[in-house]
């Protein structure tokens, strides 16, 4: 019996580790496949990784774009209100030049109707003068 149990522990012991082989056998595919499930999954969300990516450097890119515009605009706004201003200038000085002009005009007018009346005072003079000496 002794031999007979002994050899039934054997054969036990040999399910056993067959048993725990399987086991291990199983626990190992299990774990490749749970492995390689993890690599599937990493490798489907590289594509979303990129374009999340991609879809923060065109934001990145279009807030600097927006930022440049928006300094464009500024300076826009300041060349118009430095021309509005210059062309305020321009339209006083040309008023005033033409007042001059139209005031130097008058003077000029008046001047020649002072000759022309003080001409023909000086013309009636020599005539009177001429018949004084005549008679």
């Amino acid at each position: 019996m002794t031999e007979k149990s002994v050899e039934s522990g054997r054969q036990a012991k040999e399910k056993l580790d067959r048993a725990g082989g399987a086991l291990k056998k199983a626990t190992s595919t299990v774990e490749q496949k749970k492995r390689a499930i993890d690599a599937a999954i990493k490798k489907s969300e590289e594509p979303f990784k990129l374009i999340e990516a991609k879809q923060q450097r065109a934001k990145s890119s279009m807030e600097a774009a927006k930022k440049k515009a928006d300094a464009a605009n500024k300076m826009l706004d300041i060349k118009k209100l430095a021309h509005d201003e210059s062309r305020k200038r321009t339209d006083k000085s040309m008023g005033e030049a033409k007042a001059m002009a139209q005031k130097a005009k008058k003077s000029v007018e008046d001047r020649q109707r002072d000759f022309n009346s003080a001409e023909g005072f000086v013309r009636s003079l020599i005539e009177k003068m001429g018949q004084k000496a005549k008679s």
